[in-house]
């Protein structure tokens, strides 16, 4: 095993105390892969729930990636799509068309409300069908 020199980042010299004992590589090493994959499982649940599911497993695999070549290889055409989407987001068209969309959404939503108010005023009648109250 090799030695971590003394200028080496903290975080770097406390791996390499881990790993010269074998019983704390080995539980490092798997609470990595418990903590990784228990991501990824919760992102998997969360692609049909109501939730951020592929940022969770986007997640799972950085914290694999910290200790396990696989994954690295498995995050990297993640990383390239995530480098692709921040160029096509700092593009001035693409901004000006989010910034069109998000305008005309306002809109919508204020007249909705404003129609709304009109016709209901500002109790729940209209809403009563819904849910019991």
């Amino acid at each position: 095993m090799t030695q971590t020199p003394p200028e080496a980042p903290w975080n770097q010299r406390f791996r390499g105390w881990f790993r010269r004992h074998w019983l704390l590589d080995t539980a490092w090493r798997l609470s990595v892969f418990t903590v990784g994959v228990t991501l990824i499982c919760i992102g998997i649940v969360l692609l049909v729930l109501p939730g951020p599911g592929w940022g969770m497993i986007a997640l799972g695999l950085i914290v694999l990636a910290s200790e396990y070549v696989w994954a690295q290889r498995l995050l990297a055409p993640v990383r390239r799509k995530l480098g692709a989407a921040k160029r096509k987001a700092q593009q001035p068209q693409y901004r000006n068309q989010i910034r069109a969309v998000s305008a005309a959404f306002v809109v919508v939503m204020a007249a909705a409300a404003g129609a709304y108010v009109w016709r209901y005023g500002l109790s729940l009648d209209g809403v009563r069908g819904l849910w019991p109250l």
